[in-house]
Order: C-alpha cells, then structure tokens, then sequence
C-alpha cells in the first residue's frame, strides 16, 4: 500500500489541533468561548472535519492523523492526557448540534479504529 503523505501544508491545522485540543489544561477552556475562541470539542470537530476534507476522505489519512495524536499525546503525562483525550472522545462520538440535525459520527465518517477512541476514553479515567 503507497504511504500516505499530508496534503499541501497541513502545518496550520495540525497547530490549531495541537493548540486548540491537545494543549487544553483546564475544564473552564470547555466552556470559555469569549474573545471567539473555540472550545476544545468545536476545535476537534472542526480540525478532524477539515482533515477529511484535505484527505478526499483516504483512510490512510485518517491512519495517520491517529498516529500523529497518539504521538503527541504519548509526551503528555497521565493528567495533562485527561482533557485533551475528552474533547477528541467528544468530538469523534456525538453528533454536532448543528441546526442540520446530521446525526453523523466522526469516528464512522473517518472510519478511525476502535481501539485508538478505547485508548482515548481509557486516558480520560487514568
């Protein structure tokens, strides 16, 4: 099978996920939205729905994305893994709000392997 390779330049959205999702500390970032930032949950959803996007939906892209996380979230410690691995669980198992009323799953439409979104409820628990 040919290795995947990023579309273009995916450093600006790998920064936003890594930024966005991965360096979320606090539980008030899940509910501060002033100044027109995103939660955590928005920003995973929306960086894993661009993803797709940039991939043309290859599941080799979405292999590698989930290499990539658990990459960085392997550097975290058991604590700071929390938060991060909830807005990803978040983001990839419930269906947006959104006033279309899409009950799609992430995790389906990204066809990403159970065990990687087992790995991230465990991390939630540790």
């Amino acid at each position: 099978a040919p290795v995947f390779v990023p579309p273009g330049r995916p450093q600006p959205l790998l920064l936003l996920l890594r930024e966005g999702v991965l360096g979320v500390r606090t539980l008030g970032a899940f509910r501060d939205t002033t100044e027109g930032r995103l939660d955590p949950v928005s920003c995973a959803r929306l960086c894993l729905r661009a993803w797709h996007i940039a991939g043309d939906g290859d599941t080799a892209a979405s292999a590698w994305l989930v290499g990539w996380l658990r990459a960085r979230l392997a550097t975290d410690s058991r604590r700071a893994r929390r938060l991060p691995s909830a807005a990803l669980v978040a983001a990839l198992l419930w269906p947006d709000d959104g006033a279309s009323g899409d009950q799609t799953v992430l995790m389906d439409v990204l066809q990403i392997e159970l065990k990687f979104v087992v790995e991230l409820c465990q991390a939630c628990h540790d």
